[in-house]
């Protein structure tokens, strides 16, 4: 598969015991996606061709570093032929790798279900029109995602936290994902996380703030971090 860089940071967000913000986490970002989100801060996974790897290839170079915790994040996963992505998560599950995936919503998440846990992205109007079309069935597979998974609405406006605050009473049980509301940041690192908190208190609904801190520990703007 094509990866457009592979390297070691402080995860930025998502929430786990053994994983998730603040955890020193590799990043196997692979080369392409076709959504088209607005909001896109990777604009170079989308264009750049890549390095072509083969599984066993990642996993080596995934095994030159001291911890154990994969990021399989893009571009976009979703694209990935099936039986590539099956291929490169039992060589990281062999090697005792923890793995998340970080799924565009395009597909249906059970092909990551080797992962330990896949963080679904549901995109909001915010995320345009061609967007919302190509990942039209994502509100429908947050059924199919399981209790150590998660799933991320990145929220610009009211409307954004809304469609999230809809899709999160229609899927609440205690088997259901975690939600996740991402702020948005702009290019100068402004964003809106205090508004949405206070959406998230004034509503009392479990929903975890999920704020980027890779971006407020580096550049907003710095890549491979």
């Amino acid at each position: 598969m094509k990866i457009c860089e592979l390297f070691s940071t402080i995860q930025g967000e998502t929430v786990g015991s053994n994983f998730g913000t603040g955890f020193p986490t590799i990043f196997v970002r692979v080369s392409g996606c076709d959504i088209g989100c607005l909001y896109c801060d990777t604009q170079y996974a989308k264009t750049e061709p890549g390095t072509e790897m083969s599984p066993s290839e990642i996993v080596d170079k995934c095994l030159t570093y001291s911890f154990r915790r994969v990021c399989l994040s893009g571009g976009n996963p979703d694209a990935v032929p099936e039986a590539e992505l099956r291929d490169l998560l039992l060589h990281l599950k062999a090697h005792n790798f923890w793995v998340t995936v970080e799924a565009s919503g395009q597909c249906n998440p059970k092909r990551f279900m080797l992962a330990d846990s896949v963080v679904m992205d549901v995109k909001t109007i915010s995320a345009g029109k061609v967007a919302q079309a190509k990942t039209e069935n994502s509100i429908e597979y947050i059924s199919y995602l399981r209790k150590q998974d998660q799933v991320k609405f990145v929220i610009q406006s009211r409307e954004d936290y809304d469609t999230m605050a809809h899709a999160y009473i229609t899927n609440r049980s205690s088997q259901s994902p975690q939600f996740l509301a991402s702020p948005m940041f702009d290019k100068t690192g402004k964003h809106n996380a205090a508004q949405i908190a206070a959406w998230i208190l004034q509503d009392g609904y479990d929903i975890v703030l999920n704020l980027q801190i890779h971006k407020l520990v580096w550049d907003v703007n710095a890549r491979g971090r």
